[in-house]
């Protein structure tokens, strides 16, 4: 099809697009582009569904829709937009869907009476739709469809004149020439007595919603009901009582009054009992506090928000948060003792670290089903940091010993640190292998340090028995001053020598011994090898 067959069908369908819209008095052409026109603005002034400045679903009385036609018109259909938010099956933010009415009758005229029928509730689909669940609500609307009617009139030059005479400045005109000044009053007092009730249904919506927002649906919905029944007794208003009565109904039937009267008011558009949802609305508050608190390092705070959170979701059965609070709460109590056991690791407070550890291990794997799993993923090494600050403990508490010169309590804290590694499950980690064999030799060098000592404290408190026994001739009494010294290991025995004085009419004579202690007999005999 070349420029000049596009633009004579462009130039043909505004002609009878014209002609057919004044039959209509309900459609009007706004505005449009170019001439012939390619692209149209349509008002429709027509009860259909729609969305209001909330999102909400409404009975709307205007509704806007823009067409534009391509290239290649007619025989590729034209591009349809809704221009004001309509709840439709068929229509989306961004198109109307027409494409089999296209298929079925390429006329421009025909399409826009078509669409006024989409609007009205008369036309749409169940399947295959653009807004599904939209199709599910008309669905359920289907015995109160379509909302509006279509006027047609025959003659729409009558029509013309009628509307044009039905105008209240017309009426009131009119009253005064034909009936005189009485009739006008009269005629006056219809037109406000109308709009009293007008402005009553208009009431009736807003007070009920603010009845609703007191949870008092019942008396929101007689009022509603009673605005609507007093809408019968309009005269002359029609226009206005049919958009008035819309609302009312759509007021009446909507989901909000529904639930309400069963006792349920929505919370983040679920509805819920009205417990529930007053405990839904708290839960946020102190879940909003807890976590501006983590976000200012107030962890303690912000658990006993959660805890609370926590109370009101198990006591109103609330599963979905529930599980969402236990997940908020001990990630924040794994970061709270995370981060005192890594303060206390790095100022060497070992056993206050490794107590911290504890914490977050049992956190770890009490909680695993509510932390997200790469947070679990870190159990291995918290476990190896606990493990690391209980050996740092350990080593500190047998230097401490030593140095108290408490040697066989050093040994101990020392074996402790090779057990404690071999059943860690981390004995094949170089660095806790490095430590355990150093432990290993530390016990071994601190348990030969206790035998030392504890030989040499012997010795020196029986040494008298042992000088008199090996030597009969010595005066008990006489003898002082002993002095004992380790001098190695022989075929497993300690070997020490011990020495003492004995005085005599002040002559001092010095004697000497050699005494092994047997570990394995826990025996004390004379040492008499020539060699150690």
């Amino acid at each position: 099809m070349n420029n000049s067959q596009t633009h004579g069908a462009y130039a043909d369908d505004y002609d009878a697009l014209k002609k057919r819209l004044r039959h209509y008095p309900q459609i009007t052409i706004v505005s449009t582009e170019k001439e012939p026109p390619e692209k149209y603005i349509i008002e429709y002034k027509l009860f259909g569904y729609g969305y209001n400045d909330k999102g909400k679903i409404e009975v709307r009385r205007r509704h806007r829709i823009q067409i534009e036609l391509p290239f290649g018109y007619p025989h590729f259909p034209p591009t349809v937009k809704p221009l004001t938010a309509t709840y439709h099956p068929d229509v989306d933010e961004q198109a109307v869907r027409i494409a089999d009415q296209w298929q079925r009758n390429q006329s421009l005229a025909d399409l826009v009476i078509y669409i006024a029928d989409m609007i009205r509730g008369e036309i749409y689909s169940s399947d295959g739709t653009f807004n599904q669940e939209a199709a599910r609500f008309y669905g359920e609307k289907e015995g109160k469809l379509p909302l509006a009617e279509l006027k047609y009139h025959m003659d729409p030059d009558k029509a013309e004149k009628k509307r044009s005479e039905s105008s209240f400045g017309i009426v009131f005109k009119r009253l005064v020439l034909t009936m005189g000044l009485l009739a006008t009053l009269a005629g006056a007092g219809v037109y406000y007595h109308d709009m009293m009730y007008i402005r009553g249904a208009e009431n009736s919506v807003k007070d009920g919603r603010k009845l609703m927002d007191q949870r008092q649906f019942s008396e929101a919905l007689e009022g509603a009901e009673r605005a609507l029944i007093k809408l019968d007794r309009i005269f002359m208003l029609q226009l206005d009582r049919e958009e008035q009565a819309s609302r009312l109904a759509s007021f009446i039937e909507s989901t909000e009054i529904r639930e309400g009267l069963a006792g349920n008011i929505a919370h983040n558009g679920i509805y819920y009992s009205f417990a529930k949802a007053d405990a839904l609305t708290e839960i946020d508050s102190l879940r909003t506090t807890a976590t501006s608190m983590i976000a200012t390092g107030d962890l303690r705070g912000a658990l006993a928000e959660l805890d609370s959170a926590i109370l009101l979701a198990e006591e109103n059965e609330l599963e979905t948060e529930l599980s969402e609070l236990k997940g908020l709460a001990a990630e924040t109590r794994l970061k709270r003792a995370l981060g005192a056991a890594n303060e206390r690791y790095n100022e060497g407070k070992w056993q206050s670290a490794a107590k911290y550890y504890d914490e977050v291990v049992t956190i770890l794997e009490t909680d695993r089903r509510v932390l997200p799993e790469n947070t679990i993923s870190t159990l291995s090494k918290i476990k190896k940091l606990r493990l690391l600050a209980r050996v740092n403990s350990l080593r500190s508490e047998a230097a401490a010993a030593e140095q108290q010169k408490k040697y066989q309590q050093a040994a101990d804290r020392n074996r402790s640190i090779v057990v404690l590694i071999s059943r860690s499950g981390f004995s094949s980690d170089k660095a806790l292998s490095s430590m355990q064999a150093e432990a290993r030799r530390e016990n071994a060098r601190l348990r030969e340090q206790a035998q030392v000592n504890s030989g040499s404290d012997y010795l020196v408190e029986n040494y008298k028995d042992i000088f008199t026994k090996h030597y009969p001739g010595l005066d008990r009494d006489g003898i002082r001053s002993p002095k004992v010294r380790y001098m190695g290991r022989s075929g497993g025995n300690y070997v020490f020598i011990m020495s003492c004085i004995e005085l005599v009419k002040r002559k001092a004579t010095e004697y000497r011994l050699y005494y092994q202690y047997d570990p394995g007999n826990s025996q004390w005999n004379l040492y008499t090898e020539k060699r150690l």
